[in-house]
């Protein structure tokens, strides 16, 4: 699936919405800003996916991953997984010495977790 999802831009105003409305019922909520950003990349918004992604990367609070499923929700988030939609937004953004840096985190990740298995 292209990053964005290619959905229809009434759905994706919904879900933007009822991601927003998780994040400011607890600003922590590191998969709301996750799908939003995915969301924002959808219509565009650039600007504000990566805001998202910044949000989501600084709230994992130096974790691998948050398992939501602990709490009853089917989710969980990798601060790879973050980093490389940064990345991507950065590239569409024309920023490609950021996104090369992101993508470049994101191997490093992967290969020290990799390591560790």
């Amino acid at each position: 699936m292209p990053l964005g999802g290619g959905k229809k831009p009434l759905t994706v105003l919904l879900q933007i919405d009822a991601f927003t409305s998780a994040v400011r019922a607890d600003k922590y909520f590191v998969a709301g800003y996750f799908m939003r950003g995915y969301h924002q990349i959808a219509l565009r918004g650039l600007g504000k996916a990566l805001q998202d992604y910044d949000n989501a990367a600084n709230f994992m609070r130096g974790n691998a991953v948050i398992d939501y499923t602990q709490l009853g929700l089917a989710c969980k988030v990798y601060y790879a997984e973050i980093m490389f939609n940064r990345g991507m937004v950065q590239f569409l953004m024309n920023r490609q010495q950021q996104a090369f840096e992101d993508l470049a985190m994101v191997r490093h990740r992967i290969a020290t977790t990799l390591a560790t298995l």
